[in-house]
């Protein structure tokens, strides 16, 4: 298989038409594979696909996480997990139009410090860890935005999920196969004072 780098991540930014777009998918044996033969190596750019308010596909060039890399999704709801149980509901998985143009926003657990992330957001229930090569196994890819490498290092997104407006059905069997895979961390009611 050829990955086709581009030579300028300027280039990424002009915005493809879906149909028009012949890049190889990355498989998570792929994957594996290329970072057993070079460990420690930086995973290659990618284009990853996220749908913007109105639906319309657009491509958002990311720098892929590790195969081996664990992701934390923050509980910002009550209504996210379940009390009795401690698991993450599917709800959690499911794409905010207004919050998540680019994709499921996620930190990464090896540059986080869970308790200093959770303190500082208005409101949380804890937090949930996914395994970054499972979540390919759904056809999806996580990795980092420009903007997260300049901004914000712990910060990554899941792309290829669609609205949940967009397509009702799959959106809720990628949210409920998320939520299967994932694994609670903390669940901790916590508060931000200043706000």
């Amino acid at each position: 298989m050829v990955v086709r780098r581009p030579r300028d991540p300027a280039d990424l930014r002009a915005q493809p038409r879906e149909q028009d777009l012949h890049l190889p998918r990355i498989s998570h044996r792929t994957c594996c594979r290329l970072q057993g033969q070079w460990p420690g190596a930086r995973p290659v750019l990618a284009l990853g696909l996220s749908r913007g308010l109105r639906g319309n596909p657009r491509f958002v060039p990311l720098v892929l996480l590790a195969c081996e890399e664990v992701i934390l999704r923050a509980l910002r709801r009550r209504g996210w997990f379940d009390e009795d149980s401690g698991r993450i509901k599917a709800d959690a998985f499911i794409l905010d139009p207004v919050r998540d143009e680019d994709g499921l926003s996620v930190s990464i657990r090896s540059r986080t410090h869970i308790e200093s992330w959770l303190a500082g957001m208005r409101k949380s229930f804890g937090a949930d860890s996914l395994h970054t090569g499972r979540i390919r196994t759904l056809g999806l890819e996580v990795g980092q935005t420009e903007q997260d490498l300049r901004d914000q290092p712990s910060h990554a997104v899941i792309t290829g999920l669609p609205f949940h407006e967009q397509d009702p059905e799959r959106a809720e069997s990628l949210a409920s196969q998320l939520a299967r895979m994932s694994r609670p961390v903390d669940r901790t009611l916590r508060r931000s004072k200043s706000r």
